[in-house]
């Protein structure tokens, strides 16, 4: 009994799994559509998102709590930014907010802050509600945008 019970909630989450991989096929032809193909990471959290998106990442610079950020590396984000006519930022609120808010103040780069889903509540729930807020964040982003 235990068996099926485990095969009728694994069956149940994949499906909800797939929900959320339509909505980001659905975000990924939006970006596509409209040239958004090439993304700044501040966080190595978000490659698995910028790979299901199709994203080409210009540049990840994985920050956190106890990352100090060299001058350098501002300009190393400034020239990925430079080199890419449509390229967006993808960044963790506190961590890269300082920095994305910079480089949104000097290049109109649009800089979305979303859930790396790797700290907080651990329910089974966290995923997916965490996966559609930022597939929602940067669709909301990118509506102002255009």
């Amino acid at each position: 009994k235990q068996k099926e019970k485990i095969a009728a909630n694994a069956k149940a989450y994949r499906e909800k799994i797939m929900h959320v991989r339509w909505e980001a096929e659905g975000l990924r032809d939006v970006l596509m559509k409209e040239n958004w193909n090439h993304v700044i990471l501040f966080s190595e959290a978000y490659e698995g998102l910028a790979e299901e998106l199709h994203l080409s990442v210009t540049y990840l610079m994985d920050l956190d709590e106890e990352r100090q950020i060299s001058s350098g590396e501002v300009a190393e984000v400034m020239e990925a930014v430079a080199k890419q006519e449509r390229v967006f930022i993808l960044a963790e609120d506190p961590y890269g907010k300082s920095l994305g808010d910079m480089v949104h103040k000097q290049t109109q780069t649009p800089v979305v802050y979303i859930d790396t889903l790797t700290r907080g509540a651990y329910d089974k729930q966290r995923y997916l509600h965490g996966m559609k807020e930022n597939l929602r964040k940067i669709k909301e982003a990118f509506d102002e945008a255009n």
